[in-house]
């Protein structure tokens, strides 16, 4: 009796490529993070917002937000499907709504810093930042909260989708969690380098042409010192 041949059908190969990001899912995840991210910015670096060569100036949020969106996430999520499939995919995207600690926990880091900030301006000047704190407690809900959790819905959620979700968790698995942090740091450095040429983004003037050269390489110092604190305090 013979049998189906659905019975005996093996499981189709890998094609070359996804092979090739099977077996390098980092790098993989980096080149498409800066293929699309950068990419993605050359309208608004062209633009007045940047080099003023096109005559436009472009809504900064919503390129911030599609920079990420497609330089960080959807670099995140291809990798993913191509390595583990649909299943991996789900749990990606299931971990960005992960409560791993209590609600405790996260309303102490939300006002932990400007608690922090404002017991130290109490040392340094009296009840004088409490009387502004009654005067002005209304700014907590318009300006400080929306100014936490909106760019976090819009930006840091995907962003570090890309950075922690992704590919610090891919290089842990192998190098550990400190290491793999600071692998990271030179990577997430350059990545944010165009938005230092983007007027109101990282720098309120536009940078003179004859500069470039030496803001980048000061910016990229700079950026890095504060990315290997950050991405370790992160992981």
């Amino acid at each position: 009796m013979s049998v189906p041949n659905s019975a005996t059908r093996q499981p189709a190969p890998y094609s070359p490529l996804r092979g090739l990001v099977a077996r390098h899912p980092a790098v993989a995840f980096l080149v498409l993070a800066f293929w699309f991210g950068w990419t993605s910015l050359i309208p608004i670096l062209l633009s007045e917002n940047g080099f003023g060569v096109l005559p436009i100036e472009l809504p900064l949020t919503v390129v911030q937000t599609l920079a990420t969106v497609l330089g960080l996430a959807l670099p995140a999520f291809l990798v993913t499907a191509a390595t583990r499939g649909k299943k991996g995919v789900r749990d990606l995207l299931g971990r960005l709504l992960r409560w791993r600690v209590g609600l405790h926990w996260y309303l102490f880091v939300l006002f932990g810093l400007p608690v922090s900030v404002l017991l130290s301006a109490i040392v340094l000047h009296g009840t004088a930042p409490l009387g502004a704190l009654a005067r002005n407690w209304g700014l907590l809900f318009t300006v400080f909260l929306p100014g936490v959790v909106v760019p976090f819905l819009h930006t840091n959620l995907w962003e570090e989708l890309g950075w922690t979700g992704f590919l610090q968790s891919t290089l842990q698995e192998r190098r550990g969690p400190l290491l793999a942090s600071l692998i990271v740091v030179p990577f997430f450095a350059l990545f944010h380098l165009p938005a230092r040429f983007v007027a109101g983004w990282i720098v309120d003037e536009h940078t003179p042409l004859a500069q470039v050269p030496t803001v980048s390489l000061e910016y990229f110092v700079v950026a890095a010192v504060v990315a290997v604190f950050l991405r370790v305090l992160i992981m």
